[in-house]
């Protein structure tokens, strides 16, 4: 199982606890649900956004999942293509020789 990270949004902090420095007054009422309303409005603002998220990631795995079976095919006729070449046990012609590759730099050696 792996653990999740936590991050900032998991602090509690006064103001996601809604503690107040003063206490209420009279005639605040219209204040609160002015501010409530906003806080809703703001959640299905987020519940939209992660619906749309959640919907680019369904469709985006399904696509991996296309490419990868594609690339899986393609890996199995590339592989039974080269099989019949090996199976009747000859060797491919300078198989058994190591290619040198071309040096880039000049060496040169240095009295110390």
């Amino acid at each position: 199982m792996q653990q999740k990270m936590t991050g900032i949004n998991n602090l509690r902090t006064s103001q996601k606890m809604r503690l107040r420095a003063m206490p209420k007054q009279v005639g605040q009422e219209f204040l609160d649900m002015y501010l409530q309303q906003k806080r809703q409005e703001r959640h299905e603002r987020e519940c939209e956004n992660m619906e749309t998220r959640k919907e680019f990631v369904a469709l985006d795995q399904k696509l991996m999942l296309k490419d990868m079976q594609r690339i899986q095919q393609k890996l199995g006729q590339v592989l039974e293509a080269q099989l019949p070449a090996n199976a009747h046990g000859t060797p491919k012609p300078g198989a058994g020789k190591a290619k040198k590759l071309p040096r880039s730099m000049k060496k040169m050696d240095l009295p110390y």
